[in-house]
């Protein structure tokens, strides 16, 4: 009963004062929206488990080098045996190795991401078609009928949702494969798979085959943690290690990781980290103003309360009073505060489609699921307490019998000025780490969107094409239609210029030893080590990358001449920094286990510096080594077409080249250059983006709460200022004197938050180098505008204070 009492005395406090109700309810809306939106994007992102059945216990097995992990096809089969055959954390343990596979034999040619697979992986799914059969034995064995599982959505998409689907044939990279299977809609797993096939291995000769790269996940048992499997497979391999020495000799440990947090990348974890950080200390800048008006309550009702309590009011019930005002504030706040993480997903959901190569992954669903509103309630709950500790600390500390005698409200004001001034230092502090670390991530993308690439990119479209092996056996096959396609390309009158590589500058490429003649190895750095690319020969010329010395890549450069290479700048400061002649050096790639040697190749030519990939470091100091697909010809190829300023007609064309040279061949991945090169930026761009928002809101309530806290610690002491005056000080002096004050709090409070700024800011940008003066002058340009506005915060009560004349201000309660 009393507490239903207690609370519509609350709610009739704050109907008194709407504008006050307003404002706390904003405020908190805005720490609680931030922080609820916060731990969705984390949790949707990173920490869910993937949608399926004891999905919190599938994991994968990447490998950490060097503190970082590489996420790739890093294992080979031989790994995966001794794996297989020592572990006992998992109840299932599997590989596969994914692909981008042409499809062809129906309406049209298409390209559908892939997976050559074993049985298992539909039992660590716990996943059954919804038509016709998984595989069985007789599927992986070699010579057998090529048998695929497609998706729900390749059977809409592709073959139109045939009814009599089951049994049907098409060409997977020119292989005529039989369709025996129809996932359920929304599987798709690991990573928006469509096609599944058998992976046809020899376990038994693992240790004799080449170095085949897979893909090892599996089922953990129950109650097996992952960091338990880690250190055990840790083990394992670390024995196979040193009985396989040059085989492993770049790899590191197993990581056992979730697939979300996979996908997310390995330097995420700070990144999400300082995100954190970041929303805590908004939400402290709202619970802090919060409790601080709620304080400044307090003090108003500082004689009504030494009243009820000489009354015999029991202190309890004051401070629950006390803490219904906060408890409504934050629970209305927080409904205000799911509407806006709600609308804050939605938009997010939104950018991200736009920043992704491809749809997002089957498991991304930004939205509030049972677990996060449970979060989010506790995040709540949380908040009212706390905003209610400072009302209820005046309640329970005060000297009410002091209030009585004097009859004012001034019976604590040491201990309220020590409590305004802490709260000042902390809002300053607060809010410069966050706008100062803003600042300087929104600097650094800035810069590093605006890196020089080394090429010329002007109204240019890419696209991939990638050939069968079935029908592209040969390296010369595979050249001549390489060749064949920018000719054809270069015929149309519609193209300006058409080039292709593999991959182009902007687009990761492969990192490999290098064996350089005339150097010795040693121990700690046994080779070079240097990106790889092929190109079609002109590809150079047509992205204007500067020719320094020698040649460029010609087309008479084929299988049957000598075998050369174009080296990057970077390459010879790295291996001939004291040479100016490199023509004629003589390097090779070092081979992968159980492969020939590659053939040494003579330096022919050496090109300006090209990035390949992300503009961070240590990616965009790596040098590259270019050589023809005539004499090294992959599968792949990235093409980039000239001309017309509409995408559409470029993509017409290539469509065009393709159909005639081959109708089972589709190009994918259409992008304009230019956003294939903001793309590689376009993730730290949106995390600058959410910093951004997060400061802006910390630079709001900074702002409304330090001059709150000013101008309730000057009314607190207008009859101190009116003694003061009243006994001959100036105007001037009293405004000097709270200005003094107010800067004191500010250095300290600048003192403490430039240090965490730079904590956060470098955490974040540690992957960029060395970081840009214009970056670091940002810890000197934010804590001036904050100085500005605790300036002016302080200046307008103080103005206000010797606005009043000295008689009034002495009589004032």
């Amino acid at each position: 009963m009393n507490s239903w009492i207690d609370f519509k005395y609350a709610v009739r406090l704050l109907m008194q004062k709407p504008a006050f109700a307003v404002m706390t309810i904003m405020i908190m809306a805005i720490g609680l929206g931030l922080s609820i939106y916060n731990y969705s994007f984390i949790y949707s992102l990173s920490l869910r488990p993937v949608p399926l059945p004891q999905g919190e216990r599938i994991v994968v097995v990447n490998m950490e080098i060097n503190g970082l992990m590489d996420q790739g096809s890093v294992w080979d089969t031989l790994a995966f045996r001794e794996m297989a055959e020592e572990q006992t954390s998992f109840e299932h343990f599997s590989y596969y190795q994914d692909d981008n596979m042409n499809i062809s034999g129906g309406d049209r040619a298409s390209r559908y991401k892939g997976l050559k697979t074993r049985q298992d992986l539909f039992e660590i799914t716990s996943t059954q078609p919804s038509l016709g059969r998984t595989f069985n034995e007789q599927d992986y064995v070699q010579g057998a009928q090529d048998v695929a599982i497609i998706s729900h959505l390749m059977w809409q998409d592709y073959f139109a949702g045939q009814q009599d689907i089951i049994g049907k044939s098409f060409y997977v990279n020119g292989t005529l494969t039989e369709v025996v299977g129809v996932m359920p809609e929304h599987f798709s797993f690991p990573f928006n798979q469509d096609l599944w096939i058998p992976v046809r291995h020899n376990l038994a000769k693992a240790e004799q085959s080449a170095f085949e790269n897979v893909n090892l996940f599996g089922l953990l048992k129950e109650g097996v943690s992952k960091a338990q499997a880690q250190q055990e497979l840790a083990a394992i391999y670390d024995r196979l290690k040193n009985q396989h020495k040059e085989r492993y000799r770049n790899h590191g440990t197993p990581m056992i990781n979730t697939y979300p947090m996979m996908f997310m990348g390995g330097g995420t974890k700070p990144i999400l980290t300082s995100m954190t950080v970041a929303v805590a200390f908004v939400l402290l800048l709202a619970c802090i103003n919060v409790a601080n008006l709620l304080y400044s309550r307090a003090n108003e009702r500082a004689k009504e309360t030494a009243i009820r309590v000489a009354l015999g009011a029991p202190a309890n019930r004051l401070v629950m009073q006390m803490m219904w005002e906060s408890i409504i504030i934050c629970v209305l706040g927080g409904v205000l505060a799911f509407l806006l993480a709600q609308v804050g997903l939605e938009i997010t959901a939104s950018v991200m489609d736009k920043i992704l190569s491809e749809r997002s992954p089957y498991f991304w669903e930004l939205t509030m699921d049972p677990h996060v509103i449970q979060v989010s309630l506790l995040i709540i709950v949380a908040t009212a307490m706390v905003t209610g500790v400072l009302p209820a600390w005046k309640i329970l500390s005060g000297d009410f019998n002091q209030v009585l005698r004097d009859g004012t409200r001034g019976a604590q004001s040491q201990s309220s000025s020590r409590l305004n001034k802490a709260l000042v230092i902390l809002e300053v502090t607060l809010s410069c780490a966050l706008l100062t670390t803003s600042a300087m991530i929104s600097v650094a993308i800035q810069e590093a969107q605006n890196t020089d690439y080394g090429i010329e990119t002007q109204n240019m479209l890419t696209a991939r094409v990638g050939l069968p092996t079935a029908t592209y056996k040969t390296p010369e096959a595979r050249t001549q239609f390489f060749y064949d396609l920018v000719d054809e390309l270069n015929a149309d009158p519609v193209v300006k210029l058409a080039i292709a590589a593999n991959p182009l500058p902007g687009q990761h490429a492969y990192y490999r030893d290098i064996d350089v003649d005339g150097f010795e190895k040693t121990q700690d750095n046994q080779y070079h080590r240097a990106q790889s690319a092929e190109i079609v020969p002109g590809a150079h010329e047509g992205l204007k990358i500067q020719l320094l010395q020698g040649r460029y890549l010609e087309r008479t450069d084929d299988a049957n001449s000598q075998k050369v290479a174009v080296v990057t700048q970077s390459f010879v400061e790295n291996v001939w920094p004291n040479e100016t002649n490199i023509i004629g050096k003589r390097l090779r790639y070092v081979a992968d286990v159980n492969q020939k040697e590659f053939e040494w190749m003579t330096v022919v030519g050496v090109v300006e510096h090209v990035i390949h990939g992300q503009p961070f470091i240590p990616v965009k100091d790596r040098p590259t080594i270019y050589t023809s697909v005539a004499q090294n010809a992959w599968r792949f190829v990235s093409l980039g077409v000239s001309g017309s300023s509409d995408p559409y007609e470029m993509s017409k064309s290539i469509n065009k080249a393709l159909q005639k040279l081959d109708t089972n061949i589709p190009a994918f991945e259409f992008i304009a250059y230019h956003e294939l090169l903001e793309r590689n930026i376009s993730g730290m761009k949106f995390i600058s983006n959410v910093f951004s928002v997060f400061a802006l809101a910390a630079l709001l309530l900074a702002a409304t709460g330090i001059y709150g806290v000013i101008a309730n610690s000057v009314s607190l002491r207008t009859q101190e200022l009116g003694i003061r005056r009243a006994l001959g000080a100036s105007d001037h002096s009293v405004i000097m004197m709270l200005m003094k004050q107010g800067w004191l709090q500010l250095v300290i409070g600048i003192s403490i938050g430039l240090p965490i700024a730079y904590v956060l800011a470098n955490a974040i940008l540690n992957f960029m180098g060395d970081l840009s003066f214009t970056v670091y002058s940002m810890m000197l340009f934010m804590p001036l505008t904050i100085a500005t506005v605790v300036s002016f915060a302080t200046y307008v009560p103080a103005l206000r204070a010797v606005s009043w004349e000295p008689s009034v201000a002495l009589r004032y309660e």
